[in-house]
């Protein structure tokens, strides 16, 4: 096969597994949304068929073919396909080593699965999910040792969502968080009296909620041609190419905040794939770069802007006035308190931006001894509880199955990924507030930067410290400004209501919400 032919037949190959892809995400997003409960079985063989379908294409001899012509052809490449044959030769290595039936088998497992868990969660009935949960970490242990046999389990499984990170640096990682964490929220719970948010847990009808998911969209400036919003019991964004992006909600009458920051921070990963770029959609570089880069995106809206005065300024005057008359003897500061208040909580995604990473160090904890072999799920909820008592200060959570544990911390690197890009995603200079070209970089590139995987494994290790770029603390706010409009980030005027101000010391830029990841 000539290097010609080969890339003749990459687009083919791109395009018939993109299909594939494409089929089987709908099919999840709409068994987790709106399909009937009763329809799990047959999803779930389709989904097995799929998958099989999806396998073959990825091991044929004339895919392995293409790869190796183009492996060998590599300095002959652009940048954009060489790294597609990096990621396409990798996803191969590791999906001909597993039997294909058991390939099929585990998919047609977690699809099972999650309905199960639906209804487990629904009758708050662990021993309903437990076999299933069992069933799908000896599966993971089995599929790690099919994909990287000279790998622990767990770092096998690691390396599948951030390249390079181990069980060790988790391990190291946790030990700090924990020791410098913990004492910290003991002592914000010995005055959790201070700030009373029982107004929050009054009724909100639910309809106007769905009418406020609709005004918080359009706040962030999120595209609603080419992304909608679900409702499903465990808030999540499920993304085909940049025109084919689905977030998720769960409303709580009693509990407003809840949906509120659902919808900022799925709208927050919503934004990072709405605006990969152009060339890249409906590719294997089409999507983020890695779990924790997209996290500190969805957590960058979600905690610095989202839980900001200059954010509540703006979202409390409608929430005030379409609930009226719940909120009517509280004031604009006394709303900013109350959405910031910390304290230990029931479930990790409606954790306040203190505690959540102590549920993800629970878990991480319990999951690592489940791939391990050293603890088997029906002594999953025992350990969960032990380990909540022991860091939550004796606040029992509730007993709620759960699937695989995720949102891990290092999704915390929103604290620094804005102000501070590091060189090893090409972007050696420090990035100004204003300056927000680093940021639409990151998004705009997907999965491109050929570095990505190095950041844990061959450059700095994972630290428990503020990171703060060398011109001074970010500070973020909102604005509503003129009929006149501002100079946005290309120079040209925008007009509009609402912007985002960043500013760095002296220096200041308005934006557009959606602006912030627009090349």
């Amino acid at each position: 096969m000539t290097v010609s032919q080969a890339l003749e037949r990459l687009a083919a190959y791109e395009k018939q597994a993109f299909a594939y892809n494409h089929a089987s995400g709908v099919l999840y997003y709409d068994g987790a949304t709106v399909a009937p409960k009763g329809s799990a079985d047959v999803r779930a063989d389709t989904l097995g068929e799929l998958s099989r379908m999806s396998y073959i294409l990825t091991t044929a001899p004339e895919t392995v073919e293409m790869l190796r012509t183009l492996v060998q052809a590599r300095d002959r490449l652009d940048p954009v396909t060489a790294r597609k044959v990096s990621e396409l030769w990798r996803d191969y290595e590791q999906t001909h080593r597993i039997p294909q039936e058991e390939f099929v088998a585990y998919q047609q497992l977690v699809s099972k699965a999650d309905a199960v868990w639906h209804e487990a969660k629904e009758r708050s009935d662990y021993a309903l999910f437990e076999p299933y949960l069992q069933r799908i970490f000896d599966s993971c242990r089995r599929l790690a040792g099919y994909r990287q046999p000279e790998k622990d389990p767990y770092d096998a499984q690691l390396d599948q969502f951030e390249r390079g990170l181990t069980r060790d640096t988790c391990d190291r990682f946790f030990a700090a968080l924990r020791r410098d964490l913990v004492p910290l929220i003991e002592q914000v719970q010995a005055h959790a009296d201070r700030v009373d948010d029982a107004p929050l847990h009054r009724d909100f009808p639910v309809a106007i909620q769905r009418e406020f998911t609709d005004f918080v969209m359009g706040v962030m400036d999120i595209d609603r041609d080419h992304c909608i919003v679900g409702e499903t019991e465990h808030p999540f964004t499920i993304n085909f190419s940049r025109d084919d992006v689905r977030i998720t909600t769960n409303y709580h009458a009693d509990l407003v905040a809840s949906s509120l920051y659902s919808v900022v921070h799925e709208g927050g990963h919503a934004l990072y794939e709405l605006h990969v770029g152009r060339e890249l959609s409906r590719t294997c570089l089409g999507g983020g770069v890695s779990m924790a880069i997209h996290e500190s995106q969805s957590r960058f809206y979600e905690n610095i802007i989202g839980r900001s005065r200059a954010f509540c300024g703006v979202i409390y005057p409608w929430l005030r006035e379409h609930f009226a008359p719940r909120l009517d003897d509280v004031s604009p500061e006394d709303f900013y308190r109350m959405i910031n208040k910390a304290q230990p909580s029931l479930i990790r995604t409606e954790a306040d931006e203190l505690t959540y990473c102590l549920h993800v160090m629970v878990r991480y904890e319990i999951e690592k001894q489940l791939i391990g072999g050293t603890l088997e799920a029906k002594a999953g909820r025992r350990a969960h509880h032990d380990r909540h008592v022991g860091d939550r200060g004796g606040r029992r959570c509730a007993q709620r199955p759960g699937g695989h544990p995720s949102g891990f911390p290092l999704g915390q690197w929103q604290h620094w990924l804005f102000p501070l890009l590091r060189h090893r995603l090409g972007l050696r200079r420090p990035v100004s507030a204003a300056d927000a070209e680093g940021l639409r970089r990151v998004r705009r590139r997907g999965h491109r930067p050929a570095d990505a995987d190095q950041l844990l494994a061959g450059g700095e290790d994972l630290e428990i410290r503020l990171h703060e770029g060398p011109r001074g603390p970010l500070r973020v706010r909102l604005r509503t400004l003129p009929s006149g409009g501002v100079r946005g980030v290309s120079g040209k005027e925008v007009h509009g209501d609402i912007r985002i101000v960043i500013s760095r010391n002296n220096n200041t830029r308005y934006y557009r919400p959606g602006a912030l990841h627009k090349a």
